[in-house]
């Protein structure tokens, strides 16, 4: 990840440490890709995890891999925008990103697996990389600009979720809690699958999907938890992700997926406005947690969970498995889900078709 040398923003616009900044460098070079490639430009405005978002990409393919998992929240909004983001590719266009950055301005840095995060003194500026595609966050600003070397390049998890961990960081700041789990809803009533990965919840998800619920998440939801209940789950990526269990389980929906060619990657990736049989939504309010529990048997009928067993599903895998990890703050905010949202097991067992089933009792008992 470059830095950047420490002076004043040429634009005015607020106390930073980073002008002529790697940020400002960024769009000035969107800008120009703009002003080269006028045929290249795809605008897209819409709503994720309930804010008017304003998109721009230079590059086609490019612009086609962010939309594809996007379909379910870009929908036209003419309000006026909470984030703008401004993306482009390079390959395609041909503008190359800014490379000089002075040390002693970003000044902490975290890697985690193959992802690398970069945040300035004050806070304002995050920075984001995996692989050659890199973000810049300013909250400020509030504004998204990045390129990627070349869209071909993706990798199918940045094809099927975009942009995550940085949106993730905005959607923090804007008191949206990512969780780790799945979403569905029935009747504008959304129930979430939370857990570890290999718990259950990719399953519980598209058991329901396929028997008719809303689809809204696979793996990452957004919860606005406020005063008082219900609180508004959100579903950002209308995408899934298929094991070849899964393609077994689900061969309807197997056949839209696109299978990955990594040996790093082993799970396929399933685009659900691909799927004509499935209803995606983006958000509903919260109704209940649906805690999965994979049982070598036929499933008992749904109980009701404590709040401790609840938190103890929702807590490790959401602080450990999302990025940025979560610290005080964010245990705080799933104890108050735990503790305000009815929380039942969910018991998976041999006959999946049950599933769907099971969790209309858990709607049924809750106000």
């Amino acid at each position: 990840m470059n830095k950047q040398s420490d002076s004043p923003r040429p634009d005015g616009s607020g106390d930073s440490p980073f002008p002529p900044s790697v940020f400002d460098l960024s769009r000035a070079a969107f800008e120009l890709a703009v002003r080269e490639h006028p045929s290249m430009v795809h605008e897209h405005c819409g709503t994720l995890l309930g804010r008017p978002v304003r998109w721009r990409i230079v590059g086609q393919h490019f612009a086609r891999r962010v939309v594809a998992p996007l379909s379910n929240t870009l929908r036209f909004d003419d309000a006026t925008p909470d984030l703008e983001i401004e993306l482009w590719d390079v390959a395609a266009t041909g503008v190359r990103p800014p490379v000089e950055v002075a040390e002693g301005t970003l000044v902490r840095s975290w890697t985690v697996g193959l992802e690398t995060l970069t945040v300035s003194a004050d806070g304002q500026l995050v920075g984001h990389q995996l692989h050659t595609t890199i973000l810049w966050l300013n909250r400020a600003a509030r504004r998204i600009v990045g390129w990627t070397a070349a869209a071909a390049g993706l990798s199918l998890h940045q094809r099927g979720k975009p942009l995550q961990t940085i949106l993730s960081i905005w959607g923090h700041g804007c008191g949206v809690q990512a969780v780790h789990a799945g979403l569905v809803a029935r009747d504008h009533r959304a129930v979430l699958f939370p857990g570890k990965s290999g718990s259950g919840k990719s399953t519980a998800t598209l058991a329901c999907a396929s028997a008719g619920y809303a689809f809204l998440s696979d793996d990452w939801v957004g919860v606005e938890i406020g005063d008082d209940p219900p609180f508004v789950a959100h579903g950002l990526y209308g995408s899934a992700w298929l094991d070849p269990m899964h393609a077994r389980r689900f061969p309807a929906l197997a056949v839209h997926a696109v299978p990955t060619g990594s040996a790093v990657e082993t799970k396929s990736l399933l685009l659900m406005s691909d799927a004509p049989e499935i209803h995606v939504a983006s958000a509903a309010p919260l109704a209940a947690l649906a805690l999965p529990r994979i049982v070598d048997r036929a499933a008992a009928p749904p109980v009701r969970a404590t709040r401790a067993e609840a938190l103890l599903v929702l807590a490790p895998s959401t602080v450990l498995q999302l990025l940025p990890r979560g610290g005080r703050r964010e245990l705080e905010r799933l104890a108050r889900l735990a503790e305000q949202v009815p929380a039942y097991w969910l018991e998976l067992g041999h006959d999946l078709g049950a599933i769907p089933g099971h969790v209309e009792e858990i709607l049924a008992a809750t106000p």
